[in-house]
């Protein structure tokens, strides 16, 4: 017993020993760590796409219903799900799987632009004064910008990420002309326009 309580004691003692196991426990910790993470992950991911695949799949199936009345009430539908909050790349796909590639983009670009022109003219006659007393500074230095370079700004905004409702209620809280928001916004969302209804094309 006392030989026995002698191994262990030595074996307890070695350094080599000791920071072996130290570094495999860590290796351990950090396999099992990244295997969670993992496996987080792929069921997050697969939640979040049945969210997205939700409203694609019923906006597609309210579009091939409607047969050669499609592309007309896709733009409705496209305005108030929008306007409601629905993603703009969710309804880009729907348009690709629903219309093809190149007539979901014709299509699309429409709606996006029948829609901003719309938000747009809804700030700048329904929401009025108020909004625009609250922004203050902020919203006149954004309207000397594009009050100067107009639809260039525009556009250049659309090319870049970021929220297309709320940049189009901005718009039109200042003095932007409604035509060059909507040259702007033509030149800007084609590039999405094409990209997204050629993923919904592909994967749908």
């Amino acid at each position: 017993m006392a030989a026995l309580r002698g191994d262990l004691q030595e074996a307890l003692n070695r350094p080599g020993h000791t920071a072996g196991d130290a570094r495999l426990g860590r290796s351990s910790v950090v396999r099992l760590s990244t295997l969670v993470v993992l496996i987080v992950g792929t069921l997050a991911g697969g939640y979040l796409l049945n969210d997205w695949l939700d409203p694609l799949a019923e906006v597609r199936g309210w579009v091939d219903r409607a047969g050669s009345a499609g592309p007309l009430l896709f733009v409705l539908l496209f305005l108030a799900l929008n306007t409601v909050g629905v993603p703009l790349p969710v309804l880009g796909a729907a348009a690709g799987g629903a219309f093809g590639p190149i007539s979901g983009a014709t299509t699309l670009l429409v709606a996006m632009t029948i829609t901003a022109c719309a938000q747009f003219l809804l700030a700048r006659y329904v929401v009025g004064e108020r909004v625009r007393q609250r922004l203050g500074h902020t919203l006149v230095r954004v309207s000397q910008l594009l009050d100067r370079r107009g639809a260039i700004t525009v556009a250049g905004a659309r090319l870049m990420p970021g929220p297309f409702s709320e940049f189009n209620m901005l718009a039109g809280l200042t003095v932007l002309k409604l035509r060059d928001f909507t040259v702007g916004t033509i030149i800007g969302c084609a590039p999405k326009a094409l990209a997204w209804s050629g993923i919904g094309a592909l994967l749908f």
